[in-house]
């Protein structure tokens, strides 16, 4: 039995098989099912025809350049320049939607389609209520507009479910090794950035909008004019096809939040969700920069309201912080949970989830006292005593600690137990058995006792006769 037995954090209370060193939180060990990555790949290709076929129409009823700068905004203010359905939105949907299809035979597969799957929600479900209302009978292509805004909600939704529910175990392995592998995690160290830089998307956003909701009314004297950006309305100088923008910014705004709280927790879905709001950010800071660019406004603060000199550099730091994501969302990190070196604290300090006190230092073996030298137990002619058997205590909340290996960390000297000292008003628990060697045992003798002297033989048969008495004189003696 080895000191301090029996205690929390000592030998005896690790589970079989471990190391006795804490594990990082574990990355998800599923994967999306190969039917599910066949029907989201499918459904993925089918909306990308209809985007495609979107994008066509408005090319050839004008111009690549006329598509394009109605996009970019920086043709607005042509008289030449031609309304189109499609925006930018539907530029980022078409490339989420390409990366959901080729992300399908990758280990990326699930945060790819709960992305595309976000992103498309946000841009087509707002047409499911527009193109109902009565204002828009006067659309054209008013059925076709409907027939694309329920078609893209429908396979958002379905691309949405199929990477958050139909999942299998993944391959053992490192992750991203292989198409059937856990996902890789966000890079260790980079996540915390990237959950920073994703907080500050999300309060930018957030803030804006409040502010439009309690000061709208001063800037634009219509009536309802937010309701109109969160849900639609006719006021709106828009592509039939653009979401609103207040709908677009809560969007945005709630996917960073979520991808902060992964990016925190190193999920794997942090990364895409990162790529996503990082791209959102880029572009919509580009398209409202060009915009202002081309009303000759940009960085004109001696021209602008109050407000207008707030939201430019704020614009700018959009910019900045979606160009961040980009560069950092993305960066792949190894669990070190599965495969690769142990995760392990630095020696000297406590390991996590372990009780204070000296206890093993993480990444060491638990400390053993020294052993005496001698002949191998067992082996003829040698006595090997055998110490009893001292059964262990069952666990107790007062964890009696034990020094650390040489060379390192903190705790009483090497060959010394520690003294622990209970807490206050509590007793003391018994200590343990001692720490020292056990005494020697005697050297065996060097030989078998000798035998004793041999006793003399059993005579052979009956003793013989006593020799016979001298006969008598046969006459009276010689005299003189």
């Amino acid at each position: 039995m080895q000191p301090f037995a029996g205690y929390p954090g000592t030998p005896s209370d690790v589970p079989p098989g471990t190391s006795g060193t804490p594990e990082p939180p574990e990355t998800d060990a599923t994967t999306v099912a190969d039917g599910g990555r066949i029907a989201g790949a499918v459904l993925a290709l089918a909306l990308v025809g209809v985007e495609i076929a979107w994008i066509i129409r408005d090319i050839t009823s004008s111009s690549v350049g006329n598509t394009t700068g109605r996009w970019f905004e920086t043709n607005v203010a042509d008289p030449r320049s031609q309304p189109v359905f499609t925006t930018t939105a539907d530029g980022l949907v078409l490339v989420v939607l390409v990366g959901a299809v080729i992300a399908a035979r990758r280990s990326s597969v699930r945060g790819a389609f709960v992305t595309a799957g976000i992103l498309t929600l946000l841009v087509r479900l707002p047409g499911c209520w527009i193109f109902a209302q009565d204002w828009t009978d006067d659309y054209p292509l008013r059925g076709r507009l409907q027939t694309t805004s329920f078609f893209g909600a429908a396979v958002g939704l379905a691309l949405l479910a199929i990477g958050l529910l139909w999942r299998e175990p993944a391959e053992p392995g490192p992750p991203g090794s292989g198409p059937r592998a856990r996902p890789a995690p966000p890079r260790s160290g980079w996540n915390v950035l990237t959950g920073v830089v994703l907080v500050a998307c999300a309060l930018d956003l957030i803030g804006w909008q409040i502010y439009w909701i309690t000061n709208i009314s001063q800037q634009v004297a219509v009536p309802h004019y937010y309701r109109a950006m969160l849900l639609g309305g006719r006021m709106l100088a828009v592509p039939p096809l653009s979401p609103p923008a207040g709908w677009l910014a809560w969007g945005t705004a709630l996917a960073a939040v979520v991808g902060a709280a992964a990016a925190f927790r190193r999920n794997a879905l942090a990364r895409a969700l990162g790529l996503l709001v990082g791209l959102r950010m880029v572009v919509g800071a580009w398209v409202t920069l060009d915009l202002w660019h081309e009303e000759h406004v940009l960085f004109t603060f001696d021209k602008l309201p109050t407000y207008a000199k707030v939201e430019e550099p704020f614009t700018v730091l959009e910019a900045v912080l979606g160009v961040v994501l980009l560069l950092v969302a993305g960066l792949r990190g190894a669990d070190r949970s599965a495969g690769g070196m142990p995760w392990a604290a630095p020696a000297g300090y406590p390991v996590p989830g372990q009780r204070p006190g000296w206890g093993p230092t993480a990444g060491y073996a638990a400390w053993v006292p020294p052993q005496p030298q001698g002949p191998p137990q067992g082996a003829p002619g040698v006595f090997s005593p055998q110490a009893p058997h001292v059964p262990q205590s069952p666990p107790s909340p007062y964890a009696v600690p034990q020094p650390p290996p040489a060379g390192g960390g903190f705790g009483p000297p090497v060959g010394q137990p520690p003294q622990a000292t209970p807490p206050y008003g509590r007793p003391a628990y018994p200590p343990g058995p001692p720490a020292g060697p056990p005494p020697a045992a005697p050297p065996p003798p060097s030989g078998p006792p000798s035998a004793p002297p041999a006793a003399p033989p059993p005579p052979s048969g009956p003793p013989s006769a006593p020799p016979a008495a001298p006969p008598p004189p046969s006459g009276p003696p010689v005299t003189g």
